[in-house]
């Protein structure tokens, strides 16, 4: 007994240090503690969590709430606190606490390892599901996941149970996260979602190029050929990537028509959409009439 309350200690002693006086809820759900260190004058704030800062649009955020933390510990109520906590994490997961801290090892090293690192985790994590399974509980923390760590979860939720994964894909594709709107996308297109179409052509306006990159592939890869004008009108955009995206969309969308040859310029293009566009059965669609799936002028900071 004497060894649980010391190791509840240092625990709780750990949280209380790195414990900030304000509590901010995100819209997205997301809770965390932190502290503003600066606000620009076009309504981005810089809030210091831990030793990173992070940066959030006022609209982000749904509630800022003033505490009084003072880090004092009362072991007894901490450890009716942490058995609280564990009971309701296993019925939330269905898994017990060293089956969650198995996974929790291995999102760390995605959260923070480098690139081979997390692809290790990754592959560490399908082995998991072999023994146990891990899709509630990825499911329960994801909105909890960093960006740069949730396309990695969504890959893995994906290759465990696709249809499931599809919904909460459908509601990630418009995620604040350029990086979740991407692999959001990408997912929807492999697994050829027929209801998720509308939504994955608005990426072909995303305010940022490499979603519209990853919606090129994505709308040649399920074979969207109502876009075609949209993509023509894209081999005149300033950015390269996304010209040369878009050339390699329409060659892969018409290769059958095209008979092994490749059209690079827009005037040839031009003049072999007239010439095929009473093929496409579905309405033909123009960048004028397409949404984005944020707003246009919206720019996703993270420190």
């Amino acid at each position: 007994m004497y060894k649980k309350y010391i190791s509840l200690f240092f625990y709780f002693f750990f949280i209380s240090i790195v414990c900030f006086p304000d509590t901010f809820t995100l819209k997205n759900g997301i809770t965390f503690d932190g502290k503003i260190v600066e606000e620009s004058s076009n309504g981005i704030y810089t809030i210091k969590v831990g030793n990173r800062n992070l940066k959030y649009l006022k609209e982000e955020i749904l509630s800022i709430e003033k505490n009084n933390k003072t880090g004092e510990i009362n072991l007894d109520e901490a450890q009716k606190e942490w058995e609280k906590q564990d009971k309701l994490l296993t019925e939330k997961t269905g898994l017990n606490k060293n089956q969650r801290a198995q996974i929790e090892a291995l999102i760390n090293r995605i959260q923070w390892g480098e690139e081979f690192d997390r692809i290790t985790a990754k592959n560490e994590l399908f082995e998991l599901q072999k023994s146990m399974d891990i899709f509630p509980y990825l499911e329960y923390y994801l909105p909890s996941y960093a960006p740069t760590t949730t396309p990695y979860i969504l890959e893995i939720l994906f290759k465990i149970d696709k249809n499931k994964t599809i919904k909460i894909l459908r509601e990630r594709i418009m995620d604040s996260a350029p990086t979740v709107r991407g692999k959001s996308i990408e997912l929807l297109a492999v697994a050829n979602d027929i209801e998720s179409y509308d939504l994955i052509i608005r990426g072909l306006v995303d305010p940022d190029i490499d979603v519209c990159i990853i919606t090129n592939y994505a709308i040649a890869h399920i074979g969207l050929k109502s876009v075609t004008p949209v993509l023509i009108e894209n081999l005149n955009h300033p950015e390269p990537r996304i010209v040369n995206s878009s050339k390699e969309a329409l060659n892969n969308l018409w290769k059958t028509e095209l008979n092994g040859k490749k059209i690079d310029s827009i005037k040839e293009w031009e003049s072999f959409w007239e010439n095929h566009k009473n093929e496409v059965t579905d309405s033909i669609i123009y960048k004028k009439d397409i949404k984005p799936l944020i707003d246009k002028d919206f720019q996703y900071f993270i420190g």
